[in-house]
C-alpha cells in the first residue's frame, strides 16, 4: 500500500512543512532566542521535508526487507543527505560551532516522528482494508 504517492506528494510535502514550522516557530517563542537567519531557515525546512516525504514515500518498493532495516537506511540516507549539505554550506558561509550537532538533532527528532506518524497510518490502512475484505461474501 502506498500512502505517498505522485498525486498526493506537494500536498503532504505542504503539510510536514506546514507542522514543522510550526513546531519551529513555537520552540523559538518558548526559548525566547530570535533566529538571525529565518528565510534561509524556512528554505532549508522545506527542502528537508520534500526530502524526508521523498524517502518515507519510496518504503513500498522495499517491502521485502524488515521493517527496521528499511527505517534505518532511509535515516541513514536522509541524515547522509543533510551533513553533506551541512558541509557544503560551510563552505559558503561560516556556520555556528554547533552547526553538525544541531542539524543532527533537528533532522533526527523530525524524521523518526514523521516515520512514525507515516507507518502508523499505513498500519491503519492495511488494517481498514482487512475489514473491508473479511465483510466481503
Amino acid at each position: 500500500m502506498k500512502l505517498i504517492n505522485r498525486k498526493n506528494y506537494i500536498p503532504v510535502v505542504c503539510m510536514v512543512f506546514t507542522a514543522v514550522s510550526i513546531l519551529k516557530l513555537f520552540l523559538e517563542g518558548c526559548s525566547r532566542m530570535p533566529d538571525d537567519y529565518y528565510i534561509m531557515n524556512f528554505a532549508t525546512l522545506l527542502i528537508l521535508s520534500a526530502i524526508g516525504v521523498a524517502i518515507l514515500g519510496i518504503h513500498p518498493r522495499f517491502l521485502r526487507f524488515p521493517f527496521w532495516l528499511v527505517v534505518c537506511m532511509q535515516y541513514a540516507v536522509l541524515i547522509a543527505l543533510v551533513m553533506a549539505s551541512v558541509w557544503a554550506e560551510g563552505h559558503f558561509s561560516k556556520l555556528a560551532d554547533a552547526a553538525y550537532r544541531d542539524m543532527f538533532w533537528q533532522v533526527t527528532v523530525g524524521f523518526f516522528a514523521l516515520a512514525a506518524v507515516y507507518f502508523f497510518w499505513c498500519r491503519y490502512e492495511v488494517k481498514k482494508a482487512n475489514r473491508q475484505l473479511q465483510e466481503l461474501p
